[in-house]
This record gives C-alpha cells, sequence and structure tokens, in this order.
C-alpha cells in the first residue's frame, strides 16, 4: 500500500512539472496516426475490392485463405470461364527510433512510426523529437 501511496504522489509530481504532459500529448497523437492510417488503409482495401470486383464483372467472387487449386482453375478454363487471381496484403506499421544521421539536429533521441507501402517506401505517420537538455542549455533557459 505504501509504495503505491509512492507511487501515485511520484506520478502527481511528475505531472505537474509538465514534462509527462508532453510525452503524454505526444504518444496520444502518435497513437492516433497510427489508427488513422490503418483505418485509412482498411477503408481503402475494401474499396478497392469493391471497384475491382465490379471492374472484373464477375458474376462469382471466390475468397479463399490460399491460392486457389491448380485443378479448380483448369476446371474453369476448359468451361470457357475466365478467372483472376487478386492477392492482397495488409499494410505495415514499423515504430522505432531514428539513426544518429536521420536524427533532429541536436536532439538526443528521434522516434519516429512509419507505414510501409507496397512499393518498399515508407510513409513517415509521426515523428517525436526528445531534446534533453541541450536547447535548454543554448538559451539559458531551465
Amino acid at each position: 500500500m505504501k509504495t503505491a501511496v509512492l507511487a501515485w504522489r511520484g506520478l502527481r509530481r511528475e505531472w505537474q512539472a509538465r514534462e509527462l504532459r508532453a510525452v503524454f500529448w505526444a504518444l496520444l497523437v502518435a497513437v492516433a496516426g497510427v489508427v488513422s492510417v490503418a483505418a485509412f488503409a482498411d477503408r481503402l482495401q475494401q474499396a478497392l475490392a469493391l471497384q475491382g470486383s465490379e471492374l472484373l464483372g464477375a458474376d462469382l467472387v471466390v475468397l479463399t485463405p490460399r491460392p486457389p487449386d491448380a485443378n479448380w482453375l483448369r476446371e474453369a478454363d476448359q468451361r470457357g470461364l475466365r478467372t483472376t487471381v487478386v492477392t492482397t496484403f495488409r499494410s505495415v506499421v514499423v515504430a522505432g527510433e531514428k539513426t544518429v544521421g536521420e536524427r533532429f539536429p541536436g536532439a538526443v533521441a528521434t522516434y519516429t512510426i512509419e507505414a510501409m507501402m507496397q512499393d518498399g517506401k515508407a510513409l513517415q505517420s509521426g515523428t517525436s523529437h526528445d531534446l534533453g537538455q541541450n536547447f535548454g542549455k543554448a538559451f539559458n533557459v531551465t
């Protein structure tokens, strides 16, 4: 019980110092960014799948977690049916720390959230810089 009281007092003291507030808001913005990118990617995937089936003019859409059996595709071809195999991928979101060369100049550390696109490029979704005391010391701010 004593440990919980001490932890609560420490948390309250850190919250009043405003440094914890900045971390909280940065974390909130980062999570909101990841959630919005994931929601956008999901909506985009649904729209593309819907429009793709309309473009194909499909009378029957067969969804399988694995590629269809070659015998099944051969049978469809013998019956004069046209088939199309569509493969979809989920987007990948990566969170991590930037290298020294990629950091904000003067920052102690730079953290980022990036969504990996299908063409191999990264879409930077959120960045947070730990400036430490470097800027405060340079301008005599404590």
